[in-house]
């Protein structure tokens, strides 16, 4: 209106376009890992496998998946070798060291 050129409204719409863009590609990378899935830290996996061999029922772990479910909340997920008479007291005895592991895990034992 100052100016009386209408050509300063178009360069004002596309720099508040330019801006939008930028936001939305800054919170598009940003959010990608949560929506994809990220899974923990290696130093939160190196916790949570010294966590789950500490016992002596046991043996070692064959393999690990963790991902993010949310901010605060990581699915863990292990395949287990564990003596052939520890079978049962296994789980119990593993989740209670993971929860001393780390953040308020929800753990469950799936057989």
């Amino acid at each position: 209106m100052i100016t009386g050129n209408g050509v300063w409204d178009g360069v004002g719409s596309l720099a508040i376009g330019a801006l939008l863009a930028g936001v939305a590609t800054i919170l598009a990378m940003e959010t990608k890992s949560l929506l994809i899935g990220e899974s923990a830290s290696a130093e939160a996996e190196r916790a949570i496998v010294a966590a789950l061999e500490a016992g002596d029922e046991v043996m070692r772990v064959i393999h690990l998946r963790t991902l993010h479910m949310g901010p605060e909340s990581l699915l863990v997920a292990a395949k287990i070798a564990v003596r052939g008479s520890d079978r049962a007291d296994a789980g119990r005895g593993r989740n209670r060291r993971r929860r001393a592991a780390g953040p308020e895990p929800r753990c469950r034992s799936l057989r």
